[in-house]
């Protein structure tokens, strides 16, 4: 059971809130699966209209626990991971982002390094 927070609402009655409200980062991992999955690709996947995983990317609230498995089978990345702000990409990872000519002009400055 999640940790929750004792507080008096209205009427004197006790209510329960929760202390951690868990976001889910999808939108930013899917960017670190683009060109190989888009949210269009996730949602055909999922068998739910695109606006749905649009709603969770945008809003960041889970969605269903089905859904959230679903998701993580499909991506391949752990359910824990899903709630957890991937690391900042280095420059490195973005490598495939390189056109091919600026991928030449870089191995041609290692090329001339290796003296």
């Amino acid at each position: 059971m999640a940790k929750t927070r004792k507080k008096t609402g209205k009427r004197g009655r006790n209510v329960y809130t929760p202390l951690v409200q868990r976001k889910m980062y999808l939108g930013e991992h899917l960017a670190r699966l683009r060109p190989k999955m888009t949210q269009a690709d996730l949602a055909r996947a999922l068998s739910v209209a695109p606006a749905t995983i649009s709603e969770i990317v945008s809003s960041g609230n889970p969605p269903s626990t089905a859904m959230t498995l679903d998701i993580s089978y499909i991506t391949g990345i752990p359910v824990d991971d899903l709630f957890k702000q991937p690391p900042p990409q280095s420059e490195f990872d973005r490598i495939d982002e390189l056109t091919p000519e600026q991928r030449l002009a870089i191995a041609r400055l290692f090329e001339g390094r290796k003296k």
